[in-house]
């Protein structure tokens, strides 16, 4: 894409699928094809504030996906005493001065891999999440085809890896779950409008 207007966008190569119409244009915001990888994301001092006497008053993240990601890849990292070790937050985008509807559009968050982290002493272990887009407008999936893949949770307070849509309009699809090993949580996958998740080999005791 070379240029957007209110009615227009030009791209710099050809279509796949010609648009009609009818079609509607979702111009994103996001990161394409990025990398966190070998890294230490430690939230000890945030957590250990007077204020926040408890995982549950700080939003202290190691890794976060805010809006759309496509092909990228979080590696090998160490997180600790966090609210969300990983987060990936799905949503619609209100900042775009050019198409103030633009917040009913989804920002996906598509072929992502999460593989070999651990995190440790944390209130959430993984969250993928959709939220904030009004879908009487839009029926679509924001979060498809991304692998969660040998990381290993520890000491976490709530749920270890967390999959949720927003409704069964918006939702997330295809997400696989495999080779996890958790300890100690609550609750080791909690599914709540992901459609078609996969789950293999994950381990909890």
């Amino acid at each position: 894409m070379t240029d957007t207007g209110t009615q227009m966008v030009t791209v710099e190569l050809p279509w796949n699928i010609e648009p009609d119409a009818s079609s509607v244009i979702n111009i994103q915001q996001g990161g394409h094809k990025w990398t966190v990888v070998n890294s230490c994301f430690d939230g000890t001092q945030r957590v250990a504030d007077p204020v926040a006497t408890n995982h549950n008053q700080t939003a202290a993240c190691g890794v976060s996906h805010y809006g759309g990601f496509q092909y990228s890849i979080v590696h090998n990292n160490l997180m600790t005493d966090l609210r969300y070790g990983l987060d990936v937050y799905n949503y619609g985008d209100t900042e775009n001065e050019q198409h103030s509807d633009f917040e009913e559009h989804v920002q996906p968050a598509y072929f992502n891999t999460y593989s070999d982290n651990m995190i440790l002493n944390s209130t959430y272990g993984t969250h993928f999440s959709i939220a904030g887009i009004d879908t009487t407008d839009v029926a679509d999936v924001g979060a498809f085809g991304s692998i969660f893949q040998n990381n290993t949770t520890s000491n976490i307070n709530d749920t270890a890896h967390w999959n949720a849509g927003q409704d069964t309009t918006l939702r997330t699809e295809l997400l696989v779950y495999e080779h996890n090993f958790d300890y100690g949580a609550p609750v080791n996958i909690s599914v709540d409008l992901g459609y078609n998740t996969y789950t293999n080999g994950n381990t909890s005791e």
